[in-house]
C-alpha cells in the first residue's frame, strides 16, 4: 500500500468517525433499526426499538455498525401484512388480482385455475366464473418488483 492509499484509507475512517459523532449530537426519540454489517459466516440480525433517550441511542451507536431512524410510514409498512393489494378495495366476488406490464390492475374470479404469463400479461387457465375487471391502482399496498410477481389470491 502506497502513501496515497494509506492517507485515503485514514480519511475514509475519519469521515465515518465524523458521521458517528454528528449522529450522537442530534437526537429525536422514535423508532430505530440497528444491525451489524454483513458477515457471511452467520445470519444478519436486525433489531427495531423505540429509543427514548440520547444515552440509549449512543449505546446502540457504540455497539452496532448501523443505526437508522425509521419514519412512521416505514415502520407501519413493516407491521402490515405483505399482501400486494388492499383487498377491501377489490370487489368481494374477486378471488385473484393481477397486474400487466403497463401497471394496469385487474381482478377476476376463478374456481380452479392455473396461470401463466406471456410477454406482457397474465393468462388464466381453468373454470372462470366471472371475467376480468380493471380496478384502480390505489388498491396497491406493496408494489411487486416485477409485474410477473403480481398474481395474488384473496387471503382467507
Amino acid at each position: 500500500m502506497n502513501k496515497l492509499e494509506e492517507l485515503e484509507k485514514k480519511y475514509e475512517e475519519l469521515g465515518k468517525e465524523i458521521e458517528k459523532l454528528k449522529k450522537k449530537d442530534s437526537f429525536t426519540a422514535g423508532w430505530y433499526a440497528y444491525w451489524d454489517n454483513n458477515d457471511t459466516s452467520k445470519a444478519i440480525e436486525y433489531y427495531i426499538d423505540f429509543i427514548r433517550t440520547k444515552e440509549s441511542l449512543n449505546e446502540r451507536l457504540s455497539r452496532w455498525d448501523n443505526v437508522v431512524k425509521i419514519d412512521k410510514d416505514a415502520f407501519d409498512k413493516l407491521l402490515k401484512p405483505k399482501t400486494i393489494y388492499d383487498w377491501s378495495k377489490i370487489p368481494e366476488w374477486a378471488t385473484i388480482a393481477i397486474m400487466d406490464i403497463d401497471g394496469n390492475i385487474s381482478c377476476g374470479d376463478y374456481e380452479t385455475a392455473t396461470f401463466s404469463t406471456d410477454d406482457n400479461c397474465w393468462w388464466g387457465r381453468g373454470s372462470s366464473r366471472r371475467g376480468w375487471v380493471t380496478i384502480e391502482e390505489d388498491c396497491i399496498l406493496n408494489p411487486p418488483d416485477d409485474w410477473k410477481n403480481s398474481l395474488e389470491r384473496r387471503p382467507e
